[in-house]
């Protein structure tokens, strides 16, 4: 009876085996690799993948993600049934991962509401194979911990109140925070639980619990110690928490006056005094915060924010620096800022000011300001100092400011470049908004500040475009353009499309108003009198651009990686540069110009981006000198050599009779031998002018560049190297860069080495160390002459190094 039982079962397994279901098969997703997360933290929920057949027997599926702490899934945790659907590529959500560690999954098909034809996606199949009906599965993957905060910090800003900043993890989960006293014990949040603002862990509070990366605990009791910790939170799911403490400031501190004793940390108590009446000073106990009365960096130091503060009032004084959010991002919160004249604020982190003002005066000029994080500011105010009686150009460093900042006057006169028409165009009103990076000329009537108010400042990626270039005019292609920050900003960074490698200022010299030209491929400038002109344009400060081909369109752009603070934020300050430079200055004793021939590797004979044209002033009063580039007048002429014998047409333009004289105001980095030769060929004359001498003519009004011509010459290029027959002296290549001097029976050290330029520029000079000298100079790729000179003998010979 017993097998006759059993073999009816097993008859009615086998007819349903074969005439009723075809058993469901599976796969990878198109036979690759499982579909599963390659990363999941504690507290995720993820999506999983895999193939199978569509429908079996005419019947739809639906499928559901299980997940189990051991290989038998079929008692793990199920996630959401799908609904029913005709489709091959299977995905759902699994449940939520509330544990680290190994985990392992499948997935689960149902194609009736019966069990019989239920199948399991649970092993690591490229095939199509059938669906496993016992669930064991080898699919696992790997749950992390949930990764901190990072750059937590905290700061007491009164008796009351303590900031905290942090940045999110890279998962970009929220921050939880508990507070406790910190004489008081940790008690961790329990995983899978949800905690809400003022709901205690142990002896703790939770004081925060959202998205944020700053938070201020207020209600705090003076002089106390807290602790805080802070947790990435995922769902309920807790990291293993970073602390941060502070200690409230004493109550009968916290309304002291505060002024810096030394440069140093905002966070460091020595450097600061402190002071009850604003008068008495001493030493600080505690470094200042949100209740101190008034807070001044004073004149010489720096002064670096490194935590977080609040301030009703901070002033920085002509002279000092403030730093703020030098190491990570910090938060300046202040009623009211005050940039002093002279003073340089640079904001690294998160500045918030109601009242942000940056004033000047006419001893110090303008305070500046660079800005490398986040500046929120309800009003903001910047001052520039004119003087009455000549023109200024200037730039709005704010975005909504008008022309009420000059027109306030009525008497004052505001003008815009009009590029189209080369005219220019008067600003009568007070409502025309002061485009950004546009250029404008004021004329004060009086001495004082103008106040760029209106929107924020000007910061980040900034452009101007559309800057065009017609076919006729010798005018053509020019615009006035504006640094539109609060500090000075780097021509040679800027963003260039279309645009000339030189930009030109118009300034005044003495009562006389000229062109200062700076070239950015050449790293040279100069103005009319010879002095040297940077590359960094001062704040607010207009200047001329030129479109370098006619229908070009230009543009020009900067952005805060390009600013900077600079000494004294004037036009004119030195500038070093190891280029062969020749600087020559005409004057009529009043009145003076420039032109510069300047030699660079890059640069050609002809007319190319490391020549500069040449400004023409249009004034009588005022003699011009000029070189050319082809068939361009230009004030910087980049050439790529110089040859012996070399002349340059040197154009000179007079508008008046009278007595004029030349001068080589520099020579740089030339060979001694070289010589720099005037030739005044309307009088057969020709003058030395390497020493400094000045030749002095007469001349009518003319525009010439037939009469004077510079001339290069050099006896040691003319001679070329100097041969000794048999001196005992060798040399030898030792490496790149490197050489080995023998000088036969040398046993002392007299005698000298000495490695050149070609064009005589002293790269080494030293002393013969006996027979074999080692010359380690790490010389980069070019030519160069090494001098040998011992016991009267003296061998010159040219090297190159590759």
């Amino acid at each position: 009876m017993t097998r006759l039982v059993f073999t009816l079962c097993f008859l009615i397994v086998l007819v349903q085996g074969l005439f009723a279901w075809n058993w469901p098969q599976c796969r990878n997703t198109n036979g690759c690799s499982p579909e599963q997360p390659t990363t999941i933290f504690l507290g995720d929920q993820k999506d999983f993948g895999c193939e199978s057949w569509s429908t079996v027997n005419g019947k739809w599926p639906k499928w559901r993600v299980v997940i189990n702490k051991s290989a038998d899934i079929h008692n793990g945790i199920n996630g959401s049934w799908s609904g029913y659907s005709n489709v091959d590529h299977k995905i759902n959500t699994s449940p939520r991962f509330t544990s680290t560690g190994i985990w392992y999954w499948g997935m689960q098909v149902e194609y009736t509401d019966a069990g019989t034809t239920t199948g399991w996606y649970c092993h690591n199949n490229t095939s199509w194979d059938n669906m496993w009906g016992t669930p064991t599965s080898n699919l696992s993957v790997i749950v992390s911990p949930l990764n901190n905060p990072e750059t937590q910090a905290a700061s007491s800003a009164s008796g009351s109140q303590i900031n905290l900043s942090w940045a999110k993890d890279a998962q970009n989960h929220n921050v939880m925070i508990v507070r406790k006293l910190s004489s008081d014990s940790w008690t961790e949040p329990t995983q899978g639980t949800a905690y809400s603002v003022g709901q205690n862990i142990g002896s703790g509070v939770v004081v925060y619990n959202s998205n944020g990366i700053t938070f201020s605990d207020t209600q705090l009791s003076a002089s106390t110690a807290y602790d805080y910790k802070l947790y990435s939170e995922n769902y309920s799911y807790y990291s293993t928490g970073v602390t941060a403490s502070a200690t409230t400031c004493p109550a009968s501190q916290v309304n002291d006056y505060f002024r810096s004793k030394a440069s140093g940390n905002w966070s460091n108590t020595a450097t600061w005094e402190s002071s009850s009446d604003n008068v008495n000073w001493l030493s600080a106990t505690l470094v200042p915060g949100g209740a101190a009365k008034a807070i001044t960096i004073l004149s010489g130091h720096t002064v670096t924010l490194d935590q977080d503060v609040s301030v009703t009032l901070l002033t920085i004084n002509s002279g000092a620096a403030f730093i703020a959010g030098e190491a990570s991002p910090r938060i300046l919160a202040a009623t009211t800022l005050n940039v002093n004249a002279g003073a340089r604020l640079t904001n690294n982190g998160n500045l918030t000011a109601t009242t942000f003002n940056i004033l000047s005066d006419a001893t110090n000029g303008t305070g500046t300001f660079t800005d490398n994080g986040t500046t929120n500011t309800t009003t903001t105010n910047v001052q520039q100092y004119l003087t009455s009686g000549r023109n200024w150009f200037i730039a709005s460093p704010v975005s909504g400011a008008t022309s009420n900042v000059v027109k306030f006057n009525p008497s004052n006169r505001l003008w815009r470049y009009n590029d189209v028409d080369v005219t220019w165009d008067e600003i009568t009103n007070t409502d025309t908004l002061l485009g950004v990076m546009n250029g404008y000329v004021v004329k004060p009537v009086a001495n004082g500040v103008i106040t760029f108010s209106g929107g924020a400042l000007n910061t980040g990626a900034i452009s101007i475009s559309g800057l065009t270039r017609g076919t006729s005019g010798t005018k053509r292609g020019f615009h006035l353009v504006g640094n539109p920050y609060p500090s000075c900003v780097n021509w040679e960074a800027a963003f260039k499309t279309n645009l000339q490698s030189s930009m030109w200022y118009r300034t005044k010299n003495a009562s006389t108003y000229v062109f200062e030209t700076y070239n950015a491929a050449t790293h040279i400038g100069t103005d009319n009198s010879g002095t040297a002109v940077t590359k960094y344009i001062p704040p607010m400060q207009a200047f001329w651009v030129r479109v370098d081909a006619d229908g070009a369109i230009g543009t020009l752009g900067f952005d805060n990686t390009m600013r900077s603070h600079q000494s004294g934020i004037r036009l004119r300050s030195a500038e070093s540069a190891e280029q062969q430079v020749l600087r020559l200055k005409v004057s009529n004793g009043v009145n003076s110009d420039v032109a510069i021939v300047v030699f660079e590797p890059g640069a050609s004979d002809e007319y190319d981006k490391y020549d500069s044209p040449k400004m023409t002033n249009d004034n009588i009063l005022i003699p011009e000198i000029y070189t050319m580039a082809g068939s361009e007048q230009v004030v910087i002429n980049g050439l790529k050599s110089v040859a012996d014998n070399t002349q340059l047409s040197l154009g000179f333009k007079a508008g008046q009779s009278d007595t004029y004289s030349i001068q080589a105001t520099e020579i740089s980095h030339f060979n001694a031998d070289m010589k720099v030769v005037l030739v005044d060929k309307a009088l057969h004359v020709e003058q030395d002018m390497t020493d400094g001498s000045v030749y002095s003519f007469t001349s009518d009004e003319t525009n010439t560049t037939d009469r004077f011509s510079i001339v290069f010459r050099s006896s040691l290029i003319e001679t070329g190297i100097q041969k000794v027959e048999d001196p005992g002296i060798s040399i030898f290549r030792y490496g790149k860069g490197q050489f080995l001097v023998k000088v036969k029976g040398q046993t002392n050290e007299v005698g000298t080495i000495t490695v050149t330029g070609l064009l005589g520029q002293r790269i080494l000079t030293t002393r013969i160390t006996g027979e074999t000298t080692v010359l380690n100079t790490n010389l980069a790729s070019g030519s160069y002459l090494i001098t040998v000179k011992s016991d009267g003998k003296e061998l010159i010979r040219k090297v190159v190094v590759y």
